[in-house]
């Protein structure tokens, strides 16, 4: 395998590497802290009995009102916490993405990084599009989840093309196709790299709770917030390479590519 795949992994490696190791550490934290203290109710067992019975009984959802689903408010203040953190977890790595663009353009004496004012407003502006987004499509997701799977390479990187500053909010719709042309299958193998390993932690997870919950519970946050984050990064150190070699690279520029960012980190270190 080439150098990339491993260093998409290394999430320390950004800046001076504190911040990143802070982040990391706030997000797992406020993970932790709503399994073993959650807000509101998390007990979700009423809920699940009802949608069981309904889904024996699918003529029952024509004389049901709001009134008879049994989610209390204490069931919604969890779930509201719930979106919440992991709205922190994916904003988290979309930071990340736009931080390692704008440091690499800084270490390349580009004159074109972001300001971090600037990156930060961002951010907001794609987490509202994002909540805007999710909330009316988040049905045709669900029907259409194939599709969502194929296209994910060019939505990835979206967040790439708006926090590097290259593009505003709609022109990065289209600025996403265009970068991506000639990467979707690397996009796409590293991507389920990626994933892969997310699975593979799940699947020791699964058997860790099995022996431990409270050990199973308390490491997942963990996986979570690294996968994401690896994500970000690999979205980070792709979407420079796309912006100079566009269409394509062959094998021997992909080389040159890996080698480009194996001597980057080491100039980051």
């Amino acid at each position: 395998m080439s150098n990339s795949i491993f260093e998409m992994f290394k999430i320390d490696k950004l800046g001076k590497r504190i911040f990143v190791r802070f982040l990391f550490v706030l997000l797992v934290a406020a993970n932790l802290f709503i399994i073993f203290h959650p807000i509101g109710d998390s007990n979700f067992d009423a809920y699940i009995a009802f949608m069981n019975k309904l889904s024996q009984n699918p003529e029952m959802i024509e004389s049901i009102n709001y009134n008879d689903i049994p989610l209390t408010s204490g069931n919604i203040k969890f779930i509201a916490s719930a979106l919440i953190v992991f709205l922190a977890e994916l904003g988290s790595s979309w930071l990340y993405t736009g931080l390692f663009i704008r440091e690499y353009r800084i270490r390349k004496g580009l004159t074109n990084a972001i300001s971090i004012p600037k990156l930060i407003f961002r951010l907001i502006v794609l987490t509202i599009t994002f909540v805007f987004l999710i909330t009316i499509f988040s049905v045709f997701v669900l029907y259409l989840g194939l599709i969502f799977i194929i296209i994910f390479p060019y939505l990835a990187m979206f967040p790439a093309c708006y926090l590097s500053g290259d593009k505003n909010l709609i022109g990065s719709f289209k600025g996403m196709i265009q970068v991506s042309r000639g990467y979707y299958m690397i996009n796409s193998r590293n991507i389920s790299i990626i994933v892969c390993c997310y699975l593979l932690c799940d699947l020791v997870l699964m058997i860790l709770g099995n022996i431990n919950p409270a050990a199973r519970a308390s490491m997942v946050p963990i996986v979570n917030v690294f996968i994401l984050m690896s994500l970000g990064r690999y979205i980070g150190m792709i979407y420079p390479r796309m912006l100079r070699y566009p269409g394509g690279i062959r094998i021997i520029v992909t080389q040159q590519i890996d080698n480009d960012v194996s001597d980057s980190d080491e100039e980051q270190n």
